[in-house]
């Protein structure tokens, strides 16, 4: 899912052309650099739910960046939470999120804990 995420690449392209019943991706960051990185993965898994690029970024990316700068108006603040609220609506259906916690990872913890191996790493 690494490479979906820029819209632009050429096999972020071909991809989205590839038919399929069922479509899944694995990443470990979602969204690294922009809020349009989760629009691309959402639009290869599941297509057309947050519309097109372009009204996705007039809707939700670009009030929800003005909202996110230092010195934004409490009116852009507002309309961003509001906006990072609807959103997470949208898209948490079509998400499986594992944090650390969740795996039984604490601080320090090494790879076997997650599979109940604590002790077993080198």
């Amino acid at each position: 899912a690494h490479v979906m995420r820029n819209i632009s690449t050429l096999l972020g392209r071909r991809l989205r052309d590839v038919s399929a019943t069922c479509r899944i991706l694995l990443t470990g960051t979602p969204v690294q650099n922009a809020l349009q990185d989760l629009w691309s993965l959402l639009d290869f898994a599941q297509p057309g739910l947050l519309g097109n690029h372009s009204t996705f970024v007039k809707r939700f990316s670009d009030p929800i960046d003005h909202g996110s700068v230092r010195g934004a108006s409490p009116a852009a603040v507002a309309l961003k939470k509001h906006l990072c609220d609807q959103l997470w609506r949208l898209v948490e259906p079509h998400l499986l999120r594992r944090t650390k916690a969740s795996a039984g990872l604490a601080a320090g913890e090494g790879p076997g804990a997650a599979a109940g191996l604590a002790g077993l790493d080198a």
